[in-house]
């Protein structure tokens, strides 16, 4: 490669104005996607040659370890979808949008890298139109979707491989290591974290370390040894949050998708059991990321939730009481481990409210928002589903 000849090439180009400003920063994006390209094809000549890839590209390139096994692995996803060498060529996607789908197939097995690497195009069109950040959750989405068919068997599969094993080291300390299927994990995961901040937020346990991040970890151990021990009040800490919209819970992954699952890769299935039994709690948002079922995590409805519900009622549920003059009421008590979900939401006036809390009086709400209300003496009310009204 002639440097010199690069270097005035790039000296010689006039910055007379913004616009030829802006005409060099793309063309020095262009100029970099096609170097990068060029680095990975040398990276893969070097290996077919049997030399050693990264240790001569952090010799040549004066960069660190961390910086060349990054190089390899863009490399490498290069040769994996053909496309995105071609796309840095033309100088249409650069090497960070090469870097995640790096990131993303090294955490695939052989038989899910190849079925990405069949939609190569689809992967090089969206890299030359979104965003690093875009493209990185779009390519999510694709991955969720191409392994959803195979999800709940491989979640099966990975229930089979769980390992775990203990030891006395030579300290005389015991060890513990084991590996759980994603499922497990979250749910193992959501019990001892909230086991450990129930911790941190109380008096600390004698013998706590003075630096904050040792503390954090000797918390984590104390955590986990008093749920071996059963013990009911550090295990009730909170659960697991996962985030997913409403639509991709009832109907599956869609454009815009809403899905947080904290690094777990789980079925939509397992999310939807989740959903009812409330082992992890999962938040329930709009497309827009409103939250609008809330499970365990809040007794009070938010205001998304609440301005929800004036688009359903205009009045208490059982009366011609205004939708502002009312209150939230959970048609499962939440003292009884009712959720703050708006399907199980009503807005009721302070004197309905009074009747079903103190007068004895039971609420059933049925599919269509129609209610029925039950006094103490059997008494029968039926009120009809609200009209709803344009948002």
């Amino acid at each position: 490669m002639e440097v010199r000849a690069i270097r005035a090439l790039v000296e010689a180009a006039g910055l007379a104005d913004l616009a030829a400003c802006r005409r060099e920063l793309a063309d020095l994006g262009s100029v970099r996607a096609v170097l990068a390209r060029r680095e990975m094809e040398v990276l893969r000549r070097l290996r077919h040659l049997g030399a050693d890839g990264e240790g001569e590209h952090a010799q040549s390139t004066r960069s660190s370890s961390k910086a060349s096994a990054k190089a390899q692995r863009r490399s490498d996803a290069g040769e994996a979808i053909p496309q995105l060498d071609d796309a840095l060529a033309e100088g249409e996607t650069t090497a960070e949008h090469v870097d995640v789908v790096a990131d993303v197939l090294a955490s695939l097995s052989a038989a899910d890298r190849a079925r990405v690497a069949g939609h190569g195009d689809e992967i090089r069109a969206k890299a030359g139109q979104v965003g690093e950040f875009e493209f990185r959750r779009w390519l999510q989405q694709l991955v969720r979707r191409l392994r959803q068919d195979d999800a709940v068997t491989r979640l099966a599969r990975q229930k089979a491989a769980c390992r775990a094993s203990w030891w006395l080291d030579q300290e005389g300390m015991w060890n513990f290591r084991g590996r759980w299927d994603p499922e497990t994990g979250a749910r193992l995961q959501g019990r001892a974290k909230g086991a450990t901040d129930l911790l941190a937020q109380g008096p600390l346990p004698k013998g706590a370390p003075d630096d904050p991040a040792e503390r954090r970890l000797w918390l984590q151990a104390v955590a986990v040894a008093r749920l071996f021990d059963g013990d009911v009040e550090t295990s009730s800490g909170p659960n697991m949050l996962l985030v997913i919209d409403a639509e991709t819970l009832i109907n599956g992954e869609h454009d815009r998708t809403v899905l947080d699952l904290c690094g777990f890769d789980l079925p939509l299935d397992t999310i939807r059991r989740w959903a009812c039994t409330m082992a992890i709690t999962p938040v329930i948002v709009g497309l827009d990321g409103t939250r609008l079922m809330l499970g365990r995590t809040t007794r009070l409805a938010s205001a998304d939730q609440r301005r929800a519900l004036a688009v359903l009622h205009r009045t208490c549920t059982c009366c011609d009481t205004p939708f502002d003059r009312c209150q939230i009421h959970h048609v499962d008590i939440w003292d009884e481990g009712g959720s703050t979900d708006i399907t199980r939401l009503l807005p009721l006036c302070a004197r309905c409210h009074h009747l079903v809390h103190e007068g004895g009086w039971t609420i059933q709400l049925h599919q269509d928002r129609s209610v029925t209300l039950i006094g103490p003496n059997g008494e029968r009310r039926e009120h009809p589903p609200p009209r709803l009204r344009a948002a």
